[in-house]
């Protein structure tokens, strides 16, 4: 009885999974790899691999994404605004601020050296509120 090549033997068999298989993780641009780590740690005791990195270009996208920012008030929908981004809600910058709380200090600022253009855009587009400036969530209450 003749033998089969090896060839032949593993074509039927799955192939084991390999390091470059997975997913490599996303990164935050323009942060060093030590605040990367702190990233990382911050994401795995409070959220999942690769949400700040999210987090930050779902704000991008929010932040370039339409030109002003203003609510428009609909009879039939009270709880909409008209605005994208007060519809969509504000998950991805509420993690940013939490991580921007909860990571080192150095790693902190170099997260909001990223952030601050973005935040310095959507302040220009908008019309904030005078009595809310001292709040931490201040992005929820600008009209």
């Amino acid at each position: 009885m003749g033998r089969r090549p090896p060839a032949q033997v593993r074509r039927g068999r799955p192939r084991a999974p390999r390091p470059d298989d997975r997913p490599h993780p996303r990164v935050v641009p323009g942060v060093s790899a030590p605040t990367q780590r702190y990233i990382a740690d911050f994401e795995r005791e409070h959220s999942r691999p690769g949400a700040v990195a999210d987090a930050l270009a779902y704000w991008s996208k929010i932040v370039h994404g339409s030109r002003s920012h203003e609510p428009v008030h609909n009879p039939l929908a009270p709880d909409l605004t008209g605005c994208p981004c007060c519809d969509q809600g504000d998950e991805g910058r509420t993690l940013l601020e939490a991580a921007l709380r909860r990571l080192p200090h150095r790693a902190a600022r170099e997260l909001r050296t990223a952030l601050t253009p973005l935040d310095t855009v959507y302040l220009a587009r908008v019309r904030p509120e005078p009595g809310l400036n001292h709040r931490l969530d201040w992005w929820n209450h600008i009209h």
